[in-house]
C-alpha cells in the first residue's frame, strides 16, 4: 500500500463514523465496480493526479449522491471542486485538526439526506394555494427544482413545468427545510439536491439546465455549504 494510502488510513480509522471498504489506484478498474453497483460507498477521498484519469474527471463519472473529499497538494483546483460539490478540499500535509472539520462536514450531510429519507410521507409535500378550479396543489418536495420571485407572486419550477402561485418567495422560504432548499439569490431559492454544476461562482445549472445567478451577498454560504476551502 503506497504510503500517501498509509496515511490517509490512519486517519480515517481514528474516526468512528468511517468504514474504509478499499483503497485502489486504477480508476478504471474502481468505476467499473462502482457504476455496476457492485462497490456502494457514501464517500471518496480522491487526489488530483492520478494515473489515466484526474481526481475532477473522475469525480464527474460518481454516481449521484456520492460525497467527494479532495485530498491534494495542488491548491489550484480547489474552485474545480466547488464546481462539482466536493464536501472538501483537504492540502497535503493534512492536519488531524483539519482533517476532523471535513469529516464533520461530511456525518452532518449524510444525517440530513437520512433525515429527510425518513419523513413521513405527509411531510414530504408542499401544500400551495391554486389558481382557477383548483383550491391547493400538493408537490412533492424532492421534485421542486427552485423557486423565482416575480413580485407578490412565485413561481415554482417542479420536474419539466412550472406553477405560478400568489405568495412572496420569503413567505415561501420559511416552508422549506435547510437542507436542501437555500436562498442563493434575493429572488431565487433552489433546491441543492438538483444543482448539477457551478459556473465561476457566479451561477449555478440545475437539473432542468436552467441557468440561476448567485447573489453577491450569497457566494459564501453557498460555497460554505457546498465545501469548497
Amino acid at each position: 500500500m503506497p504510503v500517501q494510502f498509509k496515511l490517509l488510513s490512519i486517519l480515517i480509522k481514528q474516526h468512528a463514523e468511517l468504514n474504509l471498504i478499499g483503497a485502489d489506484t486504477n480508476a478504471e478498474a474502481f468505476l467499473t465496480k462502482h457504476r455496476s453497483g457492485e462497490l456502494e460507498i457514501d464517500l471518496l477521498f480522491l487526489d488530483i493526479e492520478m494515473p489515466g484519469i484526474s481526481g475532477i474527471d473522475l469525480a464527474k463519472l460518481l454516481l449521484p449522491n456520492v460525497k467527494v473529499i479532495f485530498v491534494t497538494g495542488h491548491r489550484d483546483f480547489a474552485l474545480d471542486a466547488f464546481d462539482l460539490h466536493a464536501v472538501d478540499y483537504l492540502l497535503k500535509p493534512i492536519h488531524p485538526e483539519r482533517f476532523a472539520k471535513a469529516i464533520e462536514k461530511v456525518v452532518a450531510l449524510l444525517g440530513d439526506k437520512d433525515r429527510r429519507t425518513e419523513l413521513q410521507p405527509e411531510n414530504q409535500f408542499l401544500v400551495v394555494k391554486g389558481s382557477g378550479k383548483a383550491s391547493w396543489i400538493k408537490l412533492a418536495f424532492d421534485k421542486i427544482i427552485s423557486l423565482e420571485a416575480d413580485s407578490n407572486y412565485t413561481t415554482i419550477y417542479y420536474e419539466d413545468t412550472k406553477i405560478m402561485i400568489y405568495g412572496t418567495l420569503g413567505s415561501m422560504e420559511q416552508k422549506l427545510d435547510f437542507p436542501p432548499f437555500m436562498r442563493i439569490h434575493k429572488s431565487h431559492i433552489v433546491n441543492l439536491d438538483h444543482v448539477q454544476k457551478g459556473l465561476r461562482g457566479e451561477k449555478v445549472i440545475l437539473s432542468n439546465q436552467r441557468e440561476v445567478p448567485i447573489g453577491k451577498t450569497f457566494v459564501t454560504r453557498l460555497k460554505e455549504y457546498l465545501g469548497r476551502i
